[in-house]
């Protein structure tokens, strides 16, 4: 009986591994076959910025960091490039003052004429009762 159930055994054993031997070899078929391309991802690229980080003012770079925070780094990006090209360019100036400019413009002439000369620390203007005051500024910490 042992030689039976050894032959019969045997013979399981053969056609298992006959099973697994074709298996095997549609596996290998498959593993020859050449890899597909990868498809491209549809996400758009990252485009270069319409702004350069470095030229930022502090305020501006608090701006483009809470954008970046609250809604990502690429729609923040991207609002914020949008912000900066609606941004008035005169906001990132001084106003002038007319007051100071008029005297400058009629101070200035007098001074190219020759007929006023100003001395290198300057000179204080103040408004008094009813008057100009026109004071020596001090040059220095001695005065």
């Amino acid at each position: 009986m042992r030689v039976l159930s050894f032959a019969i055994d045997t013979y399981y054993l053969g056609l298992e591994r006959a099973k697994y031997a074709h298996e095997e070899a549609e596996l290998e078929k498959l593993m020859a076959r050449k890899a597909k391309p990868k498809k491209r991802s549809r996400a758009p690229r990252k485009a270069a910025a319409a702004f350069y980080e470095a030229a930022l003012t502090k305020g501006e770079l608090r701006k483009l960091n809470a954008l970046k925070k609250s809604v990502g780094d690429q729609i923040g990006e991207k609002a914020f490039a949008q912000w900066l090209q609606n941004k008035p360019k005169s906001a990132t100036t001084v106003p002038s003052d007319q007051n100071a400019a008029m005297i400058a413009d009629t101070l200035g002439k007098m001074v190219m004429d020759g007929g006023l000369k100003l001395p290198r620390g300057g000179y204080l203007v103040t408004r008094g009762r009813g008057r100009v005051i026109v004071t020596r500024a001090m040059s220095g910490p001695e005065g």
